[in-house]
């Protein structure tokens, strides 16, 4: 109930998102990409949750006859990094891929919305976790696409705004820089 609150005062563009991790989010295009974060970085409220309606596991629960998934049942720092950064390709396409809300699916109990480029590890949230505001990201020794049961899950010991943040940065920083920062 607290996220819908939360989500309530949203406008539906993410220009006026005022919520815990957006000022967190809307740093990276200026620290990464050397501009301003805009309003069309972000993704409209109404689009995300459009979006999270038609994808696989609403219709799983359509199927069985419950509610479809929405922002409500995501954490707030899911929502907010989709708000913010839901349309900036230059981010969410690098050496790992951050699915489209309308590509999230579940594998193993978690919801899973990150992949790296080789697709040989992917990264999710423990479904009796979702509830929680900013909880601990796991990462899968498999890609995406394998079945149930294959490959480990290992937490990243670090919440979903942390290891996106780290992400994104890892794959957009300077290898000039890191060799000179281990020097």
């Amino acid at each position: 109930m607290t996220q819908m609150i939360r989500l309530m005062g949203m406008a539906d563009e993410s220009s006026t998102s005022t919520g815990v991790f957006t000022e967190l989010y809307q740093q990276l295009p200026h620290n990464l990409l050397g501009r301003a974060w805009s309003p069309a970085d972000g993704m409209p409220l109404q689009t995300l949750a459009e979006r999270l309606a038609v994808g696989p596991i609403s219709a799983e629960l359509r199927d069985a006859h419950e509610p479809v998934l929405s922002v409500n049942d995501l954490p707030i720092s899911l929502v907010e990094f989709y708000l913010c950064l839901g349309s900036c390709p230059e981010l969410l396409e690098t050496t790992h891929f951050f699915f489209d809300p309308d590509e999230f699916f579940i594998v193993d109990d978690h919801l899973v919305f990150l992949e790296d480029e080789e697709e040989s590890a992917a990264w999710g949230i423990p479904v009796d976790q979702l509830p929680l505001p900013d909880p601990l990201l796991w990462r899968r020794t498999v890609g995406a696409d394998t079945p149930d049961g294959e490959g480990d899950w290992l937490c990243e010991d670090g919440t979903i705004s942390e290891v996106v943040t780290d992400v994104i940065t890892w794959a957009l920083s300077d290898p000039d820089e890191d060799a000179e920062d281990h020097a």
